[in-house]
């Protein structure tokens, strides 16, 4: 759901995490929902400030059950130590919130209960998986790397496999009757934002090998590789063609026919692009 819409910016809410808000409202655990609320909002407000005081141009922020996800323009393209100051300012900035207001008199009242959200959010997206900061974190410092892409599916995997476990819990009180709707809800939405932060990562790793400017910029030689593709591939073969390419090297991709052998069409990466997320 769309919250604010320009030509350059969305805010979204994801219908996962207005859901639950709801849920814990409906509970009677209205207090709570508000905390949860100013804490997700918190933790997205130093996301932002890292984003607005590096000039990194953001395109999109969606808020989530745990947290909020991020698209920023040329993100992969950022310095190393930029990704991770924007990856981490969200859950530095939650862990301080909780131990500031843990420190202010009274008990019982609003900003305790903001504390300990915070407090709480920090800690779960410290964790190294995605779509988690401290996956982000680990996955910016790892850029560019040899392991680069070992890293991020195994962040992802990570990710994926923390929300089975957190619907198994769920599963699990649920036979020794205590049903917690929370884990039923944030178990399958984390293993599915896994996926899709991994997704994302790469597409935008794709993004950055197509700028052919750039890379020429960079001062060194890169390395010119041909794939033989047959006529008549599916698109979800060219799909993970185009995924598996490396992104520090040129591809062309020629089209035989099976039966002859011989080529009919060359493309370049961005034909290859248009052609297959058009």
């Amino acid at each position: 759901m769309n919250i604010i819409k320009t030509k350059r910016f969305v805010l979204r809410l994801h219908p996962a995490g207005l859901a639950l808000l709801g849920i814990v409202a409906a509970t009677g655990h209205g207090r709570a929902a508000l905390a949860a609320l100013l804490a997700l909002l918190i933790h997205e407000g130093f996301h932002l400030l890292a984003v607005w005081g590096l000039k990194a141009p953001l395109r999109q922020l969606e808020l989530t059950p745990f947290g909020g996800v991020m698209d920023v323009e040329s993100f992969q393209s950022l310095p190393r130590g930029r990704q991770v100051c924007i990856a981490a300012a969200g859950t530095l900035g939650s862990l301080l919130t909780g131990v500031l207001c843990r420190e202010l008199p009274g008990e019982g009242g609003l900003l305790p209960e903001v504390g300990r959200m915070s407090l709480a959010l920090g800690l779960f997206n410290a964790l190294p998986a995605l779509p988690m900061d401290g996956g982000q974190a680990l996955a910016a410092l790892g850029h560019g790397l040899a392991w680069d892409r070992a890293l991020r599916k195994a962040l992802m995997l990570s990710g994926v496999t923390l929300g089975l476990a957190l619907v198994l819990l769920a599963f699990y009180g649920a036979w020794h009757g205590h049903l917690n709707l929370t884990l039923l809800m944030v178990g399958p939405y984390l293993a599915y934002a896994a996926r899709q932060a991994y997704m994302t990562q790469r597409m935008r790793l794709v993004e950055e090998s197509l700028n052919l400017r750039a890379k020429l910029g960079k001062g060194h030689a890169w390395k010119v590789e041909g794939v033989a593709l047959p006529l008549g591939i599916s698109r979800a073969e060219l799909l993970r063609c185009v995924l598996s390419r490396h992104p520090r090297r040129l591809y062309y991709f020629f089209w035989v026919e099976p039966e002859t052998g011989k080529i009919r069409e060359v493309w370049e990466e961005k034909r290859m692009m248009e052609e297959v997320f058009k």
